[in-house]
């Protein structure tokens, strides 16, 4: 059971403000993407106790595969609440052997 929680803010870097501010395409294409495993791989760097993360700006889910291959931990997004919603409301059929 989970006692505490550990909250980063991510400080907007130079792409990430670029774009979620600006509106801009930016001339590095993985420049947020830099600026988002940066953080992440600094928090659990900083404190060993994160177990997972969760990216909770509707900007950062698609940097959430690169930031589980660098910290090596569970990403949550709410597109992955979506999808834990969405499996419960809309069952499947199971398929295979019992």
């Amino acid at each position: 059971m989970f006692s505490f929680a550990i909250f980063s803010i991510m400080n907007c870097g130079d792409y990430y403000f670029a774009i979620l501010i600006y509106r801009e395409i930016p001339t590095c294409k993985g420049g947020i993407e830099n600026e988002v495993v940066s953080v992440a791989k600094e928090m659990v760097e900083e404190d060993p106790k994160v177990k997972a993360i969760l990216l909770e700006c509707s900007a950062l889910p698609p940097y959430g595969a690169a930031v589980q291959e660098t910290v090596n931990l569970p990403v949550f997004d709410f597109i992955t609440m979506i999808n834990y919603v969405y499996s419960a409301i809309v069952k499947k059929k199971f398929k295979g052997f019992m």
